[in-house]
């Protein structure tokens, strides 16, 4: 089992997959107990993004320093750059339900992202990105229990 819950937990510390990938994963594929999967998934989701959104000054610098480094890091930035502009007014709140919508381009390091660029504090930030995760989660294990997707829309 302890395979199992470390694939889960690294699932959702993931820039992509994050509580979308890690939920369904946990419960429907290695069928652990919901309680399981939210206890490793919801720390994951929130501690890795925040540590990102705390050395994202270091990583911006250290990544500038080489043509192809600030290629990407000037990507990335101006991705969230884009983002921030929705949520730029409501700040705190703003970046809360971004982070709790669980769709592709949101989550918890798209929102560490765009906090850094926002220049969030970083207690807010902390705790924005945790109740956004902690709704996303609900969310996500709520249409996993039910059999649920929006794949019909893709």
């Amino acid at each position: 089992m302890f395979y199992e819950v470390f694939k889960v937990a690294l699932t959702a510390a993931m820039p992509v997959s994050e509580l979308r990938g890690a939920i369904p994963l946990g419960l429907l594929y290695f069928k652990l107990p919901l309680w399981v999967v939210l206890s490793v998934s919801i720390p994951a989701n929130i501690l890795v993004p925040f540590i990102f959104f705390l050395t994202l000054d270091f990583i911006e610098k250290f990544l500038s320093r080489v043509p192809v480094g600030r290629y990407v890091i000037d990507k990335i930035l101006s991705r969230a750059r884009k983002k921030s502009k929705k949520i730029e007014n409501y700040e705190f709140w703003g970046l809360v339900f971004f982070v709790a919508i669980p769709l592709p381009m949101t989550g918890a390091w798209t929102g560490a992202t765009v906090a850094y660029v926002l220049e969030m504090n970083p207690k807010k930030t902390f705790i924005a990105l945790t109740i956004g995760v902690v709704i996303a989660s609900i969310v996500v294990s709520i249409l996993t229990l039910t059999g649920k997707t929006f794949s019909h829309l893709f």
